[in-house]
């Protein structure tokens, strides 16, 4: 997320209960939006936009919140 964070500019909040995990991924001509898309789902986790910042979590926390 850090690296996304760089590249796009936009700001990402992973919750606490999503174990830290170092993901190494070869792109080439894929927009962010869709690399996000494959890491989320990969993951099985989701995103929600909060205005000022995408946060990530798993799809129970978000229904919950």
């Amino acid at each position: 997320m850090k690296v996304l964070s760089e590249f796009t500019g936009l700001r990402f909040v992973v919750s606490e209960q999503v174990p830290y995990e170092r993901v190494s991924i070869r792109y080439k001509n894929l927009p962010w939006d869709q690399l996000l898309d494959v890491v989320i789902t990969k993951f099985g986790l989701a995103v929600e936009d909060r205005g000022g910042y995408f946060y990530i979590a798993y799809p129970s926390e978000i229904a919950r919140k």
